[in-house]
């Protein structure tokens, strides 16, 4: 059996068992998107759908080179290296949120994206596809760091595939859409999902607090606005060395200014050394918004209000100079 037959055999799962999968993800972790939980049942479907398309990408792409001598060897580099990272789980990046066999959703983006890489390499294309609407789905379950991960094994894997002028080909092989119009719009229905939030019992009206301790809490709640304003918070720094000039590193900056607004940074760097040169640029994500301090018993609740109608919370502790405790962990603090 050959490489692309067996990247189809593990592909061809079976539709209950991925609905099944979908359904336990959305209800039981926090993690899953509000466009699964809102319609777990089409993401199951088009989970299933993705794992065959991405298959048969792989078998056009040989199926094309059989007629183009001269893309054969690099077609060939990519069915070794789809088939090597299906067949290595423990090189696919940590994604506990996802179980078996969503999991394959992982080997099969390497597959995609790899396939567009080598496509990109000939002169003209082998295959005219469109690739944006697959990437964003897939994206949308696994999340971008993982999805970054996954890029920075293609890339290093097949950074060495020259580009090959193939003249004398008229037309490019056309490969089909990753969804049709019936797909596209009941996905478009699910992402624009409003979250439903569960029924709450009505609570116990609370004693009033003494005075004292009302007053208590305020001053509490001064001090650590004061603290806080004009400070920035390193949430995340992670660094990995891969190899000689390949790298992975994310850094997320929490930026609180006097007046209670903030800036939330996410910058990704993975480039990858090819020829004396770093290929691939920085991704940045940023939000803004308004930031609060509740004071609770063993320090004080952070609350972060991003203009587009989010929010999210951490846990402080006070640390020593230079460090305050975010959710447990000790993260460098400073003056702006």
């Amino acid at each position: 059996m050959g490489a692309t037959a067996e990247i189809r055999g593990l592909c061809d799962q079976s539709a209950q068992t991925l609905r099944n999968a979908l359904l336990a993800y959305a209800k039981g972790s926090r993690r899953a998107p509000e466009s699964v939980r809102a319609d777990p049942l089409l993401y199951g479907d088009l989970i299933r759908h993705y794992l065959l398309w991405s298959a048969d990408l792989l078998i056009a792409m040989e199926e094309t080179a059989g007629a183009r001598p001269a893309c054969q060897p690099a077609v060939g580099r990519l069915l070794e290296s789809a088939n090597a990272y299906f067949q290595n789980p423990a090189r696919w990046p940590g994604s506990p949120q996802i179980t078996h066999p969503l999991r394959l959703l992982i080997p099969a983006y390497y597959t995609v994206r790899a396939a567009q890489e080598v496509n990109s390499r000939f002169r003209p294309k082998l295959l005219l596809v469109e690739l944006e609407e697959a990437h964003e789905f897939v994206v949308d379950i696994l999340g971008h760091a993982v999805t970054d991960k996954i890029c920075y094994h293609k890339n290093s894997d097949l950074e060495s595939i020259p580009e090959v002028e193939d003249g004398g080909i008229s037309e490019p092989r056309r490969y089909r859409a990753f969804l049709h119009a019936a797909q596209r719009k009941r996905l478009a229905e699910a992402r624009a999902a409003k979250p439903v939030p569960p029924p709450v019992a009505p609570s116990p009206q609370p004693t009033p607090a003494p005075a004292e301790a009302v007053e208590k809490e305020k001053l509490a709640a001064l001090t650590w606005s004061l603290d806080l304003s004009d400070s920035r918070i390193v949430l995340e720094q992670t660094n990995e060395l891969y190899g000689p000039g390949s790298y992975y590193s994310r850094v997320v900056f929490l930026d609180l200014f006097r007046g209670h607004r903030y800036r939330l940074l996410e910058t990704t760097t993975c480039p990858v050394s090819s020829g004396g040169l770093n290929v691939g640029r920085p991704t940045t994500r940023e939000s803004r918004g308004e930031w609060r301090i509740e004071p609770i018993a063993s320090g004080a609740r952070l609350l972060l209000n991003d203009d587009g109608g989010g929010s999210t919370f951490y846990r402080l502790e006070k640390g020593g100079r230079n460090y305050v405790t975010v959710d447990g962990r000790d993260r460098a603090w400073q003056p702006m």
